[in-house]
């Protein structure tokens, strides 16, 4: 695999591991693009798999008992959202992102209303940072894996009706939600990014071995004749990628899972489709620095 220079690449990686397998317990690390620096963020109380980092990178939010923030340099977690948050159905919060401008959207698992195939219900839910009201996006069906558009105004998520799992997208200033790529198999988790010429490109990884980019207007709608690139096989079998732009979005970080304990981080240069192994974070964020 080519390498290219680092110095090119600016920003923080954010990402988590276990660091003790008998019990089960996970670590938060940041270090630089091409992995080195690596620390491991000291935080009073359990981590889970699941972090985010602010775009400016200064907090991490985190699943610790439902939403909290660490700063990036450690502490004691703060609660952002709770299972009784007000305005809310009693639930879980998860797969939560940060906008461009600091608010952030997540996937609430409803504890106690159940939709007629017997699942929970799952909303997409907004709140503004540090500690704005809560507002419902969508109810009544499973919605998850939300993602902010470049600008910050429009959100895309997956709808899943019994075997089936569509994305949509839908203005955060309400409306309805709208079919995203119907013929483009756009599945898995997505990172939109902006590049310098203003053009609005989505980052997304299936259950699988590739990464992809597409061309996407920030209201889900794709360019004429706008076609995925495939950047190939990563060599790992199993997916779970999360692609995250870089800050300039001229590359992409992604992580591949060997087993439940074992990751590797690859950093791809989304112009040549070079990619190369930095370090061993899954669930990996990309900020500023």
């Amino acid at each position: 695999m080519q390498k290219v220079l680092y110095t090119i690449l600016a920003g923080k990686l954010e990402g988590s591991k276990v660091v003790d397998k008998r019990k089960g317990t996970w670590g938060m690390f940041t270090m630089n693009p091409d992995g080195s620096s690596k620390v491991q963020v000291p935080v009073s109380g359990s981590v889970v798999a699941h972090c985010w980092s602010k775009p400016d990178a200064q907090l991490i939010l985190t699943s610790i008992g439902g939403l909290s923030t660490v700063p990036r340099t450690g502490g004691t977690p703060t609660a952002f959202v709770v299972e009784d948050e007000p305005g809310l159905p009693r639930g879980n919060s998860l797969s939560a992102r940060w906008s461009p401008t600091g608010r952030i959207v997540f996937s609430r698992q409803c504890y106690d209303i159940r939709l007629a195939d017997g699942y929970m219900q799952q909303c997409i839910v907004v709140k503004d940072w540090p500690d704005g009201p809560a507002q419902l996006l969508t109810e009544g069906y499973r919605d998850s894996a939300p993602a902010w558009s470049p600008d910050g105004d429009y959100v895309m998520f997956d709808r899943v009706i019994g075997a089936s799992i569509t994305k949509m997208v839908m203005p955060t200033a309400g409306g309805e939600p709208r079919v995203v790529g119907a013929n483009l198999h756009i599945v898995g988790s997505v990172d939109w990014g902006r590049d310098a010429a203003g053009q609005n490109w989505l980052a997304y990884g299936p259950t699988g071995r590739n990464v992809y980019k597409l061309a996407l207007n920030p209201d889900g709608t794709t360019w004429e004749g706008a076609v995925p690139v495939d950047f190939g096989d990563s060599g790992w079998t199993m997916g779970g990628k999360n692609p995250r732009w870089s800050p300039d979005c001229t590359h992409i970080v992604f992580s591949n899972e060997g087993d439940t304990s074992k990751y590797a981080t690859y950093v791809l240069d989304a112009s040549t489709g070079a990619f190369w192994p930095v370090g061993d974070l899954g669930f990996v964020d990309w900020a500023a620095q």
